[in-house]
C-alpha cells in the first residue's frame, strides 16, 4: 500500500469519528408553536437556539428624547398672543378674566322711577313723591356654572322731592340776618317756613348676589334670551339740601344744607337679550330705603323712601 493511500484512509475514519461524536452530543431538536420539530440548520449552535427560545422577553426601551413629541392641545394661529388669564387659549378665545371659580364680567346701568316717602320725622309729612336717577358699574363674580353670581355694585344717585309749601308750614331753624358791620351771619332763628323741595345727591355701594333662570348669564355662553333676578343690600353716603320759603316773606328764599347717609335692601327682575360680545339689559327694580339727616332742625330729619325704577345697561 502506497503512503497516499494511507494518508486518505487515515482522513476518511478520522471525519467518521468527528460526525459521530458530534451526533451523539446533540441534544433532541426543539419544538415550533405547532408541536412540530424544529429543524438545526448547517452551522447553527442549538444550545444558542434554546437559551434564545426560554428566555424572558426583553423589556420595552422608552424612546430617546430625540424622538418624543409633546402634543399641543391649542396651537392657535401664527402669531397669536396668550391670554395671561385663558390658560392654552389664545387671547379672545376666553371672556376675560375668571376669579377663583368662574368668570368675572362688568357692566354698567342706567336707573330712574318715582321715589315715594313712606313716614319717619318731620320730613315725611311735608315732601311729595319725588323722581330718582341712578348710574354706575357693577362687577359679577360668576360661580364655574356661570347661572350665579356674587355681585359688587357702585353708583351714584339724585333725588329730589317737592314740598308741602303752600298747604303746609313747620317751625326750623333758619340761620340768622347777617350782622351789617361785620358781615357775619346772626344765630339762627327758629321761624315758621314752608319746605319748597328736597335734594340728594349719594354715593351708592352695595354687594348682592344675582340668579340666571335661562342657563349661563355670561356672555358668549347664551345666545338665547335670559331672565335674572337678584338682591343687594348697601349704604348711601351724600349731601342734601332743602329750600325754604318764610312765612313772613312769601316769595323769599332760604336754604339749608347737610351731609347724610343711608341704609338700603333692593330686589330686581331683569330680562337679557344677547348681542354677540354684549348682552343688553332691561327690567325693574324695588328699594327700599331709610336716611339719617339733620337737615331740618330742631325737627327730626329721619325718614324712609321706596324707589321704584326702571332699568337699562349691557354686560361686557
Amino acid at each position: 500500500m502506497s503512503a497516499n493511500r494511507i494518508v486518505w484512509a487515515a482522513l476518511l475514519v478520522g471525519f467518521g469519528a468527528t460526525v459521530g461524536l458530534a451526533q451523539s452530543t446533540v441534544p433532541p431538536p426543539t419544538t415550533l408553536f405547532g408541536g412540530s420539530p424544529r429543524p438545526s440548520l448547517p452551522g447553527s449552535r442549538p444550545e444558542l437556539v434554546q437559551a434564545q427560545a426560554t428566555a424572558p422577553p426583553l423589556a420595552a426601551v422608552p424612546p430617546s428624547m430625540d424622538t418624543l413629541t409633546v402634543p399641543v392641545t391649542n396651537p392657535g394661529l401664527p402669531g397669536a398672543v396668550y391670554s395671561p388669564w385663558c390658560g392654552d387659549q389664545p387671547a379672545g378665545g376666553c371672556n376675560g378674566p375668571t376669579g377663583a371659580h368662574g368668570v368675572v364680567t362688568y357692566e354698567g346701568y342706567l336707573r330712574t322711577g318715582p321715589a315715594l316717602v313712606l313716614g319717619g320725622g318731620e320730613l315725611s309729612a311735608i315732601l311729595k313723591t319725588g323722581w330718582n336717577v341712578q348710574g354706575g358699574s357693577r362687577t359679577l363674580f360668576f360661580n364655574p356654572t356661570g347661572d350665579a353670581a356674587w355681585v359688587l355694585d357702585l353708583g351714584v344717585g339724585f333725588t329730589r322731592n317737592q314740598g308741602r309749601f303752600l298747604d303746609r308750614t313747620s317751625q326750623l331753624f333758619l340761620v340768622g340776618d347777617p350782622d351789617q358791620q361785620t358781615g357775619r351771619n346772626g344765630p339762627d332763628v327758629l321761624a315758621e317756613v314752608g319746605v319748597r323741595g328736597l335734594s340728594r345727591t349719594s354715593l351708592n355701594f352695595a354687594v348682592g348676589r344675582d340668579y340666571f333662570l335661562n342657563g349661563p348669564g355670561v356672555v358668549g355662553q347664551n345666545e338665547y334670551g335670559n331672565v335674572r333676578w337678584g338682591w343687594d343690600v348697601g349704604g348711601r353716603w351724600g349731601t342734601t339740601s332743602i329750600d325754604l320759603e318764610p312765612a313772613e316773606d312769601p316769595g323769599g328764599y332760604r336754604r339749608r344744607q347737610s351731609v347724610y347717609h343711608g341704609l338700603f335692601l333692593g330686589s330686581q327682575l331683569n330680562w337679557e337679550k344677547p348681542l354677540g360680545s354684549w348682552t343688553f339689559l332691561f327690567g325693574a327694580r324695588a328699594e327700599w330705603s331709610y336716611y339719617w339727616t339733620n337737615i331740618v332742625p330742631p325737627q327730626d330729619g329721619d325718614f324712609r323712601d321706596l324707589n321704584i325704577l326702571m332699568m337699562f345697561g349691557i354686560r361686557f
